[in-house]
């Protein structure tokens, strides 16, 4: 099957539910991951988002670019994990101190490194996690959605805005699939070596 057809077979009607229905459900499940930012709930919503693009997701573009927004995620976590565990220094249980610097008052005049503490490394996992969970539902959502059938469900004074919506949902899946094709013209062109 050729990129065009898969693109086009991608954008199709992707199951039997409603691109709304597919909204709300993401809505709420981002909301939870929210205001319940349990590790255990977001874990549970994290493994329905897995499920439901194993499910109900067409092979293609868009299914391929949930493991990769997972992994994303999972990147910001750990940027996320690493600044805070550097500049907040307020826990009790230090780990380990690092060489400090604090920074200009003009830069904000707050202290890099000093001493790394337990609970201000274990609330940064938990928004991590959070972060996790948020790109988990967008993931999932971009995944099982028909987004011609979400832009055609918007109302008419939204319909710019849902079209601009669109483009940037897309806008990863294509990236992964502009990226992936490139490395395959580049293995048939060396001969199965990598660039």
């Amino acid at each position: 099957m050729s990129e065009t057809q898969e693109i086009k077979q991608a954008h199709a009607v992707r199951s039997s539910w409603h691109a709304v229905a597919w909204l709300g459900w993401a809505l709420a499940a981002a909301m939870s991951v929210q205001l319940a930012p349990s590790p255990v709930y977001i874990a549970i919503i994290v493994s329905i988002c897995a499920l439901a693009v194993e499910t109900h997701a067409v092979e293609g573009p868009f299914k391929r670019a949930f493991p990769a927004l997972l992994a994303l995620g999972v990147i910001f976590s750990f940027i996320r994990v690493v600044l805070a565990a550097l500049t907040t220094h307020i826990g009790e249980r230090v780990l380990f101190s690092l060489p400090q610097a604090t920074l200009p008052r003009l830069l904000g005049g707050f202290t890099v490194g000093g001493t790394i503490e337990t609970g201000v490394i274990l609330d940064a996992l938990v928004a991590g996690f959070t972060i996790i969970g948020v790109m988990a539902v967008f993931g999932a959502l971009n995944a099982v959605i028909s987004h011609y059938e979400l832009v055609q469900s918007a109302p008419r004074a939204f319909h710019e805005a849902g079209i601009a919506i669109t483009v940037a949902l897309a806008f990863v899946p294509s990236t992964i699939e502009s990226v992936h094709a490139v490395r395959e013209a580049d293995r048939a062109r060396t001969g199965g070596r990598v660039v």
